[in-house]
């Protein structure tokens, strides 16, 4: 993995021609443009699908990483932190 991604973080992905694709939502893209049953890169879907992807990369991971993690972000307790976090999950 560090060979072709110094950044040493996950997801990478390199593809036959030797590109390396290293942002979780390009890889998505590409794994739909090789097959898409469900047709999730319809247009009418497409802006939907990015809407989840970022409130999950951005707001969601935001406070996941604050209850995992209370001991280092002191500003509330894990409970509260847990608190935040029960609205992204729809089960």
């Amino acid at each position: 993995m560090l060979a072709i991604s110094p950044k040493g973080t996950v997801p990478v992905l390199q593809l036959f021609e030797g590109t390396v694709v290293e942002e979780s939502q390009e890889i998505m893209v590409w794994a739909l443009r090789q097959q898409d049953p469900h047709g999730l890169l319809d247009a009418t879907v497409l802006p939907q699908a990015n809407a989840l992807i970022e409130q999950n990369d951005n707001e969601f991971k935001y406070w996941l990483d604050r209850y995992k993690y209370a001991d280092r972000y002191l500003e509330m307790t894990q409970s509260e932190y847990r608190q935040r976090v029960r609205p992204f999950y729809r089960c």
